[in-house]
């Protein structure tokens, strides 16, 4: 089983027994390192491997930038989006690689895969 969801930093204590419920027994991490610092997962490591794959954003810096100089419109907005996430292809491969790899050794286990927003 493959679950797909935003960040854990705000599970809850009932979150990691629905984890645990699901059978959850590898999370792979892919926020960027900076993402990783604003908040890590409060599962217990002993109970869930937790796997950081960091695929850093792209995108995020870029959007702020047009934000604050009034040049972003949804149109743009959607365009920058698709173009950041097909350049992951390229430019995260390996990382992407790894994450993957990771699913596909999971076996029998079930596996979540989270970034910051859940996309």
């Amino acid at each position: 089983r493959l679950y797909r969801s935003a960040h854990l930093a705000s599970l809850t204590p009932a979150g990691v027994g629905q984890l645990a419920f699901l059978g959850v027994a590898r999370v792979v991490d892919l926020r960027g390192t900076t993402e990783r610092l604003s908040g890590l997962a409060p599962v217990p490591g002993h109970l869930i491997e937790i796997l950081s794959t960091p695929v850093e954003p792209r995108s995020s810096e870029t959007v702020r930038q047009m934000l604050s100089d009034g040049r972003l419109d949804r149109v743009q907005l959607r365009e920058h989006m698709i173009a950041s996430y097909r350049g992951y292809v390229t430019e995260a491969a390996e990382i992407f690689g790894d994450a993957i790899h990771a699913i596909a050794t999971a076996g029998e286990r079930a596996i979540l895969v989270h970034c910051t927003a859940g996309k």
